[in-house]
């Protein structure tokens, strides 16, 4: 790996950590924190803040595997390895699952999403680092390193079971608690929960896809672990 390359990883690991940080202690309303923001769960409810946390880590991770080593060409360590299952099968997907679906919905009507009322306690600029950058960084990520994806039935296994235990999760919070994190499930009967939920399954296939196209057309057909000089 080059020191440019490690750089921008360093960068980017710093834009995320420091969102995150400020999301936890800053973006929440008088009384609330982090356990306890919009009722039980706290800020846990949100597939926003999850993927915060899973991209913060994927890229501190990334520039763990980074100070271990400065060549990506001869590497063998599990760290290494570690970085390109969660590039392939959890970070690229839910990261671009995420800011797509959030202003597909924001355009049709923010209040679904992202009530006016979040605009006193959320910055532009940490809004745009929740649902936006995860695009740029993700493809960029693409260019930089190359990451080896595991056996398809490996990386899609890992991306449904992550699905369906935040599935679980939001079912549980609103059969359960009465706390419905996305307000169009409560008014959905159950045949069209399950296509919903089908439909996401799908589209999280689709990105893990995607993903791995994209990476063999930018690196070819060459199997071999390499990161492109900068």
């Amino acid at each position: 790996m080059s020191l440019s390359v490690f750089a921008i990883q360093v960068v980017l690991s710093t834009v995320l950590v420091f969102a995150l940080y400020y999301d936890i202690n800053f973006a929440v309303f008088p009384g609330e924190g982090l356990w306890n923001y919009k009722g039980f769960g706290g800020k846990f409810k949100f597939l926003t803040f999850i993927n915060m946390w899973l991209q913060a880590i994927y890229w501190c991770i990334t520039v763990l595997a980074g100070l271990s080593t400065f060549s990506y060409e001869h590497r063998k360590g599990k760290l290494h390895r570690v970085v390109d299952v969660l590039h392939s099968s959890l970070a690229f997907p839910v990261g671009i699952f995420v800011c797509i679906m959030f202003w597909m919905i924001y355009a049709v009507d923010r209040e679904l999403v992202y009530p006016k009322i979040l605009d006193k306690i959320i910055p532009s600029w940490l809004n745009h680092v929740m649902h936006t950058v995860h695009i740029p960084f993700l493809i960029a990520d693409k260019y930089l390193v190359h990451h080896q994806y595991p056996k398809p039935f490996t990386g899609m296994v890992t991306l449904l079971a992550f699905a369906m235990l935040y599935q679980c999760w939001v079912l549980y919070l609103g059969l359960v608690k009465a706390i419905w994190v996305y307000p169009i499930l409560e008014v959905m009967n159950w045949p069209f929960r399950v296509a919903f939920f089908a439909l996401s399954w799908m589209f999280f296939l689709l990105l893990y896809k995607v993903g791995s196209v994209m990476t063999a057309k930018i690196w070819g057909g060459n199997s071999k672990e390499k990161t492109k000089a900068k």
